[in-house]
């Protein structure tokens, strides 16, 4: 008798055409599998539709000039247009082991250390002044294709040390200079779109390949000499024996976006 019942309330739904009228004779959601939306979700005007994995569901309106932004597994956004050229920089003095990712595309500078200057000799020869630092190499490059909030290791190297973003990019450090007055040489960038050298070590210490860092100065008679100035400039070197070499300047990363 129910079914009976249920049955003649259906018959009512439906049009001398012998079709059912779906606003008012239709309950339920029904499966995606059966063709459905499996979702009661109203359709938003300005909105746009999109999959859950399990049913149907709409955006928010964006606001005009927005572009819609895919975020993988997750309800796509709306955000602004990217700005032409890049608008923000990072500058990174010391290492970050996991350094997240601000946008899809980067321009990376990096610059390695700068080398240590040498301790001089005692005889006035041509070599009383010990061998200066050589200036750290540097590479640019731009990088397409990132994931917003990953991670990247971002090595900032110290005195001689080399600099790198990931596996992207990287830069060597300056080489030291010795006691018998052997000029420390550049280092060199690698991976990027511009690969540089440093300046071998000159007593003053050479300066970084992007001329971010200058080197420090020869020392004066049994003095101490300069450290390299910057980014990336190398030790001068000292003179006399007691005359102590400059260290080297560290390296940097330089992020824009």
């Amino acid at each position: 008798m129910t079914q009976a019942w249920n049955l003649s309330q259906l018959a009512n739904k439906v049009n001398t055409s012998g079709q059912l009228d779906a606003v008012t004779g239709l309950s339920g959601l029904t499966p995606i599998a059966n063709g459905g939306t499996n979702s009661s979700a109203t359709a938003t005007n300005g909105g746009v539709g999109y999959g859950t994995g399990t049913a149907h569901a709409y955006t928010a309106a964006g606001t005009s000039g927005q572009l819609l932004q895919s975020n993988g597994a997750s309800a796509p956004t709306w955000v602004a247009p990217p700005v032409g050229g890049f608008s923000n920089m990072v500058v990174l003095t010391t290492t970050n082991a996991a350094y997240s990712i601000p946008a899809t595309k980067l321009k990376v500078t990096v610059v390695g250390g700068g080398g240590n200057g040498a301790t001089g000799i005692t005889a006035y020869t041509t070599n009383y002044y010990g061998g200066a630092g050589g200036g750290g190499g540097a590479s640019i490059e731009i990088i397409s294709g990132l994931i917003i909030g990953n991670t990247v290791a971002a090595t900032v190297g110290g005195a001689g040390g080399t600099t790198s973003f990931g596996a992207y990019v990287s830069a060597t450090g300056g080489g030291n200079g010795t006691t018998g007055g052997t000029q420390g040489t550049g280092g060199t960038g690698s991976g990027g779109t511009i690969n540089f050298t440093g300046f071998s070590g000159n007593n003053a210490g050479g300066g970084s390949a992007l001329a971010m860092g200058v080197g420090g100065g020869a020392g004066s008679s049994g003095g101490a000499a300069p450290s390299g100035i910057v980014y990336g400039g190398g030790g001068g070197g000292g003179y006399g024996a007691t005359g102590t070499g400059g260290s080297g300047a560290s390296g940097v990363i330089i992020i824009e976006y």
